[in-house]
């Protein structure tokens, strides 16, 4: 099961239990083999590239892309961020810092189901 798809089944799971609110995958990206951020880190810039604090992050091995193991994240939070372009800019950006000799790919995923603004 992709990162996404785990996201959205738990998300569904935890807000039928009323645990938590559920959240939408929002961003996915991959860093190859031998490169990679913590959890901790992760969140805390997706925290701040957001400016939401109901967040959270996922990461899977990605074998077989990349020359080899790569690791596959996903950013997660609220179904209503706004501004995502603006949002997805400075995730770019702060990635791209963090890894200068890496080609970071950030998706947007826009498969996941936003209510209306």
């Amino acid at each position: 099961m992709n990162a996404a798809a785990h996201v959205a089944r738990r998300a569904t799971g935890d807000a039928m239990k009323g645990t938590t609110r559920a959240q939408v995958p929002h961003f996915q990206f991959r860093l190859r083999h031998g490169v990679s951020i913590g959890p901790t880190a992760l969140k805390r810039l997706w925290s701040a590239a957001c400016g939401c604090d109901d967040v959270s992050v996922l990461r899977e091995a990605d074998r077989g892309s990349y020359g080899g193991s790569s690791y596959r994240y996903c950013l997660c939070g609220p179904p209503q961020l706004f501004d995502l372009a603006q949002v997805e800019l400075r995730l770019q950006d702060t990635l791209q810092a963090m890894f200068p000799a890496e080609r970071v790919l950030l998706f947007r995923l826009e498969s996941a189901s936003r209510p209306a603004k």
